[in-house]
């Protein structure tokens, strides 16, 4: 399941991120925090297919669908 899939107030951890992301958007997601077997949690969707809102330790980020889709996870419960 990606990033993306992932409902609001559920938590998953995060398994992979697809090296076909821009280098820039990886190298910043690593930055904040996004790294493999860290626990995430969808916060917030928004309308019409906006950016979803995600927690990831102390941080709240906002992600567009077309970085989620690209970080694929394991959903908790």
């Amino acid at each position: 399941m990606t990033l993306w899939d992932l409902k609001p107030k559920k938590k998953g951890f995060i398994q992979s991120i697809d090296k076909k992301i821009d280098s820039r958007f990886l190298n910043r997601l690593r930055d904040i925090g996004f790294e493999i077997r860290e626990e995430i949690q969808c916060l917030k969707t928004t309308p019409l297919n906006g950016p979803k809102i995600f927690q990831i330790g102390d941080g709240v980020f906002s992600l567009e669908k077309e970085i989620a889709q690209n970080i694929i996870i394991q959903a908790i419960g």
